[in-house]
């Protein structure tokens, strides 16, 4: 009876560990982006203060491709809907303004996904757990612990795996496995590079995702493997 609960105490402090370098590491995220948007804050006021609010043609042009910041496109946008219409313009210039709502919403709107890519299909977990099997070993695209946060990025988006990392290892320690399996789930391995921006976009259109400069590198290492546990995963289904 002892020993079962210090087992119990010990799984218990084990999942409380997880959970405290998990938090640990959402904050260091965190404190990476509030420092990157205070930033990003402080060149847009200098930006402001240098060119005191007049804007040119060009930039207005350079707004309609898409160019400027979406905080720089709002304020050209209120700007001129209040001031360059009602100062005389010429057509082509009107026509730029008159345009500018709808280009606005274009950039900020985010494009709805196909109605078959909004619900994820239904694997079973013995296909799931062949896949990732097909994948994983030397010379193949899962080949060291801490590569397994690419699967994780995939399978949060494709099958509904959780977004938690514990969570997500834990629902993978119920996969039927092989014992023998050369490289398996760890959250330690994975749980920083499982915290990576790009993940928030969509692994099935992987080449569609905008990682970062300072992800790039990380990102093209995840996007391998995400496409070959991906057609892993479609010929399980056509199985």
């Amino acid at each position: 009876m002892t020993e079962r609960l210090e087992k119990t105490l010990r799984e218990r402090i084990a999942q409380l560990e997880a959970e405290k370098a998990e938090l640990l590491t959402r904050v260091e995220v965190l404190e990476c982006e509030a420092a990157c948007h205070k930033k990003e804050k402080e060149q847009e006021k200098q930006l402001l203060e240098q060119e005191g609010h007049r804007f040119s043609t060009k930039r207005i042009t350079d707004y309609g491709n898409g160019l400027p910041s979406w905080d720089e496109g709002r304020t050209l946008q209120t700007m001129c809907s209040s001031f360059l219409l009602t100062d005389g313009c010429s057509a082509v210039e009107a026509e730029m303004v008159n345009s500018m709502p709808r280009k606005f919403n274009e950039r900020t709107n985010p494009k709805p996904l196909p109605e078959a890519r909004l619900k994820a299909p239904v694997y079973t977990d013995a296909q799931v757990a062949r896949a990732i099997t097909s994948i994983c070993g030397k010379g193949r695209a899962l080949d060291s612990k801490r590569k397994w946060a690419a699967v994780y990025w995939y399978l949060r988006w494709e099958a509904n795996y959780p977004v938690s990392v514990p969570d997500f290892c834990q629902r993978v320690a119920t996969l039927p496995l092989p014992a023998d399996l050369p490289y398996r789930c760890d959250y330690v391995s994975i749980r920083h590079d499982a915290t990576a921006l790009f993940m928030k976009q969509d692994a099935r259109e992987v080449d569609l995702v905008k990682p970062s400069n300072t992800e790039r590198a990380l990102y093209q290492e995840c996007r391998h493997i995400v496409l070959a546990l991906a057609h892993a995963l479609e010929a399980e289904a056509k199985v």
